[in-house]
């Protein structure tokens, strides 16, 4: 189990989430994970997070098909 977690929520950030993903993996601190909430997007967070998390196995992405708010 990873020292420490990282949780961010995500909605729609495509434009985004690769620089907050980034941000985390750039630490010098390695003993963590990361878990993505994506809260039901719709303009390709999904994809992107799929692609991110195939790169890096701390990556957690847990997703939603119903935006919950």
């Amino acid at each position: 189990m990873p020292r420490v977690s990282v949780i961010t929520p995500a909605h729609d950030s495509a434009e985004t989430i690769s620089v907050a993903v980034a941000s985390v993996r750039e630490q010098t601190f390695g003993d963590w994970e990361h878990i993505v909430a994506d809260d039901a997007s719709r303009d390709g967070t999904a994809t992107i997070l799929d692609r991110l998390s195939g790169e890096d196995s701390r990556l957690r992405v847990v997703g939603s098909h119903t935006n919950r708010g």
